[in-house]
């Protein structure tokens, strides 16, 4: 059990002790901070970068260099860059609740929370998640995660490094650290309107530090060279200052403000206090203690060296490329040497006219006298004195050692495979072991994503009433125990009870990159030895998303009615809904859905009410599969009256056995 911090309750104590904490957090990440501007430039093509400021966090780029031109530039890290963000784009972030136990209770609650976290995580707010994470990520070695929250909706946004400063200031390792704070700028116009800040005439508007700013400029702080230019040519508004009198109507500029918020642990790991502050002022508090909600706000690292920090997959490829880049650069510049300054000599006794040996092709040609002693003269070609092509051997060396810092498959991404690669089994080998250094960044992050939809779980049963209504967006056997509405595809609250993050398990679908030609390898293997039926083939790739042309779509359609059908007459497991077959459904598919569902242990938990219900929907698709003639017992009805007479057998055969002896 990890310890706490405990702030003070004195409004004015508790904001010197936050600034303090703040500001410290602030000089302690400068050194990093000259990394990420390092890095995030370099990716944008510039060359020229100097004046490195570790104390401040600050340097200076120039996109020429000192004659105005631009330098060479040798963008394989680019190339790797895109690489690893597309392996990671692989990943499968979407939420996903397992129960915790095997009971009714459980399954419910699983389903409940499963749905609830699908209507706010949607597949394409994961993918956009995903974008705007992994690139990020990759540049700066850290980003951070966090729930935010307008009215009852709710999403995860991502934090730029320059945001984060943790508490205390210098943790060692990530286990150090008791609270998260995001420092931003905002315009003050937005604070007031957040519902959680003082009204438009509270005292804290004229207290707090502002500036004023030109209308939507506002300092993100991702160009750090530009900080102090910023800062010069933008005046700082006081308490009492003329110039406030002066802009008061001027739309044209509009007061921004450093906007802090601070998560704070309990012991426990989870949210005590968020804490809003803004231009050094206190606005807003709210005690978290003993509703056990997981931290809001969550840090992922690229490489993970058991810094707080991290380090980046860019920072490891730059020194290489840049050496590269200047290897290149000469070989390059020893080509056009050989054709500038390069000459050719002949000797003048080869009776060459100048006319003749004049051309228009660059090269400087001049007669020489040869020494008549030596025999054979010849012409000879001078070339300019460099190192020649050494530098592809530079190259060539450089250019592994990138290869092996990078850790990616280069046969892989190439479409190469050592030897013969025929099936799943090897093919799944190969991308695994591919995909191993991948592990802590996909690991990091996912675990991150985790901590933000358990916190988002925990929030929406605070947050949302009865009244909510949410669309479901699947249909599998996950969602036994929901009370859904068929008619709108939609679930209420007050029918079905949001859990606490503590009662399921949460995790997502996938923290590895997934391969689809090894999931198309290992469902036609499984077809082809008859593992599966060709019905489960053309299911399982259509629920897989695979690109395959297996066709029968009313078998798909189908199948997807019979999960419907079971997820609405299951109900709660205590009380069952009505549906309505037809026949001209595909009987064959609905008795296999319901087959397996009714072999679930959850099912024989289920009240005598439900299982009666699913009997006779079984037996009324086996009904249609094959219509019993007229007066002829249904098989069911003909076992029950066979077992009765069994049972009468033994009854009777004691009182015959008297009567015999009678007669004997």
């Amino acid at each position: 059990m990890s310890y706490e911090i405990f702030l003070p309750k004195a409004k004015d104590q508790k904001e010197e002790v936050l600034v303090h904490l703040i500001n410290q957090a602030k000089q302690l990440r400068a050194v990093k901070e000259v990394e990420w501007w390092f890095n995030y430039y370099y990716l944008q093509g510039v060359r020229n970068i100097s004046n490195l400021n570790y104390q401040e966090g600050t340097l200076d780029v120039n996109y020429v260099n000192e004659y105005g031109l631009l330098q060479f530039r040798y963008e394989d890290i680019v190339s790797k860059f895109q690489s690893q963000t597309g392996r990671l784009l692989r990943i499968d972030l979407t939420p996903k609740v397992v129960r915790r136990n095997v009971g009714l209770e459980g399954m419910r609650k699983s389903a409940v929370a499963q749905v609830a976290l699908d209507s706010v995580m949607t597949h394409s707010a994961v993918e956009q998640l995903k974008l705007s994470a992994i690139p990020m990520l990759l540049n700066y070695g850290i980003i951070g995660t966090v729930v935010w929250i307008d009215g009852q909706d709710m999403g995860i946004e991502v934090i730029s490094p320059w945001e984060i400063l943790p508490i205390p200031p210098s943790p060692v390792v990530s286990g150090d650290v008791r609270g998260l704070a995001r420092v931003r700028t905002v315009p003050v116009d937005w604070l007031k309107k957040l519902a959680i800040t003082p009204g438009e005439g509270a005292q804290v508007w004229t207290e707090m530090d502002k500036t004023s700013v030109p209308r939507g400029h506002i300092d993100s702080q991702a160009d750090a060279s530009d900080q102090q230019q910023f800062r010069t040519f933008h005046q700082t508004v006081g308490i009492g200052s003329a110039l406030k009198q002066q802009r008061k109507k001027d739309k044209t500029e509009a007061e921004v403000a450093e906007m802090q918020e601070i998560w704070m642990k309990d012991s426990r790991g989870n949210l005590k206090e968020y804490i809003l502050m803004a231009g050094n002022r206190h606005l807003h508090t709210i005690d978290y203690t003993g509703y056990n909600v997981p931290m809001p706000i969550a840090t992922a690292n690229d490489m993970v060296t058991g810094d707080f920090w991290g380090r980046s997959f860019v920072s490891l490829q730059i020194p290489l490329n840049m050496e590269l880049e200047d290897s290149v650069s000469q070989l390059m510049q020893n080509v056009k040497d050989l054709d500038i300054y390069g000459i050719w000599a002949f000797p003048s006794s080869m009776g060459i006219p100048n006319e003749a040996a004049r051309g228009s092709d660059g090269i400087r040609r001049f007669q020489y006298e040869p020494d008549y002693s030596v025999p054979e003269a010849k012409p000879l070609q001078m070339k300019p004195i460099n190192s020649g092509t050494f530098p592809v051997q530079a190259i060539q060396a450089a250019t592994q050692l990138n290869n092996a810092i990078a850790n990616q498959p280069e046969g892989l991404l190439k479409g190469d495979a050592p030897g013969r690669v025929d099936s799943s089994s090897g093919l799944g080998l190969l991308y695994e072991t591919s995909n191993t250094p991948l592990s802590p960044t996909a690991s990091s992050l996912s675990q991150a994503i985790i901590q933000n939809y358990q916190s988002m779980l925990a929030l929406m049963q605070m947050r949302w009433d009865d009244s909510r209504i949410i669309e479901i967006s699947a249909l599998d056997d996950t969602l036994a125990g929901v009370v859904l509405d068929p008619s709108s595809g939609t679930m209420s609250l007050a029918d079905n009870a949001l859990p606490m993050p503590s009662e399921v398990s949460i995790t997502v679908q996938s923290m590895m990159p997934k391969s689809t030609e090894q999931e198309k390898m290992e469902l036609t293997n499984a077809l082809q030895m008859q593992t599966i039926t060709l019905t489960e083939y053309r299911i399982m790739v259509r629920k897989k998303g695979l690109d395959l042309p297996v066709g029968n779509e009313s078998e798909w359609q189908n199948y997807r009615r019979a999960m419907m059908e079971n997820i609405q007459l299951f109900g709660d497991g205590t009380q069952t809904g009505q549906i309505t077959i037809s026949d001209k459904d595909l009987h064959e598919v609905h008795l296999e859905v319901l087959q397996a569902f009714m072999a679930r242990p959850e099912f024989f938990l289920a009240s005598e009410e439900v299982r009666e219900a699913f009997q006779q929907h079984y037996e009324q698709h086996i009904g249609f599969l094959a219509p019993i003639p007229d007066q002829m017992p249904y098989p069911e009805d003909a076992a029950e009256e066979e077992a009765m007479m069994m049972q009468q057998q033994p009854q009777q055969q004691p009182q015959q056995q008297p009567q015999q002896q009678m007669m004997t």
